[in-house]
This record gives structure tokens, C-alpha cells and sequence, in this order.
């Protein structure tokens, strides 16, 4: 379990807490990936299963803001065999900027990413040294802080090409982050 040092928990994880321990013990279908908090999810979504009257598991690609995650060890060993050596760090911000934002883009390429919906554990509000301004995720209204509703609950043919769509679509940006990055490095950050 990963949480960033700005989480706070919702009013509705204590009570929570049990149904997210049964679905941890005995999830329905396998994940890699597991958001408790996050902001925006990405497309496909499908329901995975229902957790309790008011939250809900759903797959999703990928989220923004992920501040308090679950990974499985196989997930964990993936993510930190990506990850850049401390020498390469600079090199590898000018390309993706955030792990957030890597996080969203790639995490749903290489597994099932889950999320509980609506998020369970928010960011504190303050400032962000990501968009260097003061935010506040849980109250603004500008984030979505829950998966929207959708009609996909099983699992089908569509929902593999629906995701390979999605990685498809992320390959113009992909090329746009790599030509980014180099003008970044040249010019400086």
C-alpha cells in the first residue's frame, strides 16, 4: 500500500473497511493495480464488483492524482523496474513529468487496474509542487473523484479492444513526451 504524505481518509473508510478487506481476501476477478484515492479516471471502465451500498470496484485504464494506491508484487517488481536510477532521473521527468501522470498512461497497458469508486482517501488541500498552485481535489468540483456510471459490467470481447484502443490513442503523446523531453533537456528545465 502506497500513500502519499498529504492522504486523508474519508469519512466513509472506517466503514468501509471490512468490505474492502473481504474484496482484498476474496477479490472476484485478479488486479495488479488497486486506487483508493485518485482524481479523473481514464477510460474503458467495467464494474468488477460491487463493495458496499455506496462503493463500488471498477476497472479502469488509469487515473490522475494517485495518492494512495495497493499493488501486487508483481505490479510492484514491474513499476520499479521502470523507474529510473537516481542518474537518470532528470532525463526521465523531462519525458513524463510526473509518476502520476506515467502512472495513468502506463499502469493500464501492462495490468488490471481497479479503483474504488467513489475515491476512498483524498489529497489534502494545499500547494502543489506538481502545478505549483494551491489545490483542493475533494471540494473544487473540477475533478471527478468517483468512476462515471457506465453500462459495461462483464467482461466481453469489446473490453480488450476498447483497452488496446485506449493504448493506441496514447501513441501520438507518447512521441510528444519523448520530443518534449529532448528540448527540455537541451534547453533546460
Amino acid at each position: 500500500m502506497i500513500l502519499e504524505d498529504d492522504a486523508v481518509f474519508d469519512s466513509s473508510f472506517h466503514s468501509l473497511t471490512s468490505h474492502l478487506d473481504n474484496f482484498l481476501a476474496t477479490p472476484k476477478e485478479p488486479w495488479q493495480v488497486c486506487y483508493l484515492g485518485y482524481t479523473d479516471p481514464w477510460p474503458p471502465y467495467r464494474r468488477i464488483q460491487n463493495l458496499s451500498t455506496t462503493h463500488t470496484v471498477e476497472q479502469v485504464f488509469g487515473c490522475n492524482t494517485t495518492h494512495a494506491y495497493l499493488v501486487t508484487a508483481q505490479a510492484r517488481d514491474w513499476i520499479l523496474a521502470s523507474l529510473p536510477q537516481p542518474n537518470g532521473i532528470w532525463h526521465w521527468l523531462s519525458r513524463h513529468r510526473a509518476i502520476d501522470r506515467w502512472y495513468c498512461r502506463h499502469l493500464g497497458r501492462q495490468f488490471v487496474v481497479a479503483a474504488i469508486s467513489p475515491s476512498a482517501i483524498n489529497q489534502a488541500a494545499g500547494f502543489s509542487d506538481i502545478v505549483n498552485r494551491t489545490t483542493d481535489y475533494a471540494t473544487t468540483g473540477t475533478h471527478q473523484l468517483r468512476v462515471p456510471e457506465h453500462n459495461h459490467t462483464a467482461p466481453s470481447l469489446a473490453s480488450p479492444i476498447r483497452t488496446r484502443l485506449r493504448c493506441l490513442s496514447l501513441l501520438p503523446g507518447d512521441c510528444y513526451d519523448a520530443c518534449r523531453g529532448r528540448i527540455k533537456r537541451c534547453r533546460g528545465f
